[in-house]
């Protein structure tokens, strides 16, 4: 395991403009996600058998990484990058959970990560139904999906709702069916010192 790890720090340093771990780590940040479903991908670090690959950006320089696995993700020690992460495979789950195992399961895989990386991936149009304002869908995700007690039935059609007519087919448009398509975060990421 100790190769692996000093492979990815070695690969990143050589890339970073810093040339201390503890200030070149800080300089990336995950730009994408490939997802396989055969267990094909590999790390720059040498490991194999990944479902999950990322795209590394480094934020002074512009550089890339790819292929990044979740664990070498982890050794960056950053936990917004963490979540996205997480959030990504999330939402690689999300239409196996809606379709087979119910409103439960969904409840475990929308976290605030989740849905603010779907915010982030333009999953949420706007529609005749939220008056034209995608940040309405967004922010009742949230609200929902953040509350201690169980949603009113209302709430629950309209999850379903929104499951049905905006995120299950961006996934199928996007994500589904699809192995080995990146998916991008619609951000700014530009370099920051250009």
């Amino acid at each position: 395991m100790e190769v692996y790890v000093k492979m990815f720090q070695g690969a990143v340093m050589a890339a970073s403009e810093s040339r201390e771990w503890e200030k070149a780590k800080d300089e990336w940040h995950i730009a994408a996600c490939r997802h396989v479903d055969e267990k094909t991908g590999h790390c720059i670090c040498g490991h194999q058998a990944l479902n999950f690959m990322y795209t590394l950006k480094n934020r002074v320089n512009g550089h890339e990484l790819f292929p990044v696995g979740s664990s070498c993700v982890g050794l960056l020690e950053n936990d917004d990058e963490n979540r996205t992460a997480a959030a990504y495979r999330a939402l690689f789950r999300l239409k196996p959970a809606a379709l087979y195992n119910g409103y439960d399961s969904l409840k475990i895989l929308f976290s605030r990560g989740l849905i603010d990386l779907m915010w982030r991936l333009g999953v949420f149009v706007p529609r005749d139904d939220n008056d034209f304002d995608a940040y309405e869908n967004y922010i009742f995700l949230r609200e929902v999906f953040s509350q201690r007690k169980e949603p009113r039935e209302g709430q629950k059609r309209k999850v379903k709702r929104l499951l049905e007519l905006v995120i299950i087919p961006w996934l199928e448009a996007n994500v589904i069916g699809k192995d080995g398509v990146d998916i991008r975060i619609i951000r700014d990421l530009e370099v920051e010192n250009e």
